[in-house]
């Protein structure tokens, strides 16, 4: 299948976490929040992000997680969705399997192969097209080395909106910057 290349997917996902791995040896990563925004590839114009709450089955929220992304047991507990929930959510809201995605850096990669086989999802969430956007972006710039998207964002000199650790506001902020270069680079 040919990828549509209207529409690119920026995604950040946030995860169940301790502060340290000694805390629980037995804990394990599982997603409670997947960020999403679009980015139409024609017009550059960015659509309001949205935060899927996902419940995790096998691990818990600790006061480190909490304090990280302000994602709350009871926010979970009211909004959240299970992960196969989510999924099948995304794939219908936003034919996510017909459009290449985005995420900063290969972490969310590998943590959707993670959760998909945690859960026995049966099928992706998102075409097999994905952009490593940290990475493309110490290449086009020329830096020795991959860096956080906040460093990033303050390089480009935009103002990151919402709340760092929250996949919503993440995933729109990775937007903005791959907005910002793709803007730059088609003046070129």
């Amino acid at each position: 299948m040919a990828q549509n290349l209207k529409e690119l997917l920026i995604v950040d996902l946030e995860l169940t976490c301790q502060k340290q791995k000694s805390d629980d040896p037995a804990f394990i990563n599982e997603i409670i929040e997947i960020g999403i925004c679009r980015l139409n590839l024609k017009t550059l114009e960015l659509s309001e992000p949205e935060g899927i709450l996902v419940k995790p089955l096998k691990s818990y929220l600790t006061p480190f997680c909490t304090d990280l992304t302000s994602i709350t047991q009871e926010m979970l507990d009211q909004e959240g969705k299970t992960y196969n929930e989510a999924v099948n959510y995304i794939v219908q809201k936003y034919d996510s399997r017909d459009k290449g995605w985005a995420s900063w850096g290969i972490d969310d990669v590998l943590c959707l192969e993670k959760n998909d086989k945690l859960y026995k999802n049966p099928f992706p969430l998102f075409s097999h097209h994905h952009t490593n956007i940290k990475h493309q972006y110490s290449v086009l710039f020329n830096h020795s080395k991959e860096f956080g998207l906040s460093r990033a964002l303050e390089l480009s000199k935009i103002t990151p909106q919402g709340k760092h650790h929250r996949g919503m506001h993440d995933a729109y902020n990775t937007a903005q910057l791959w907005q910002a270069v793709l803007k730059q680079f088609r003046k070129v």
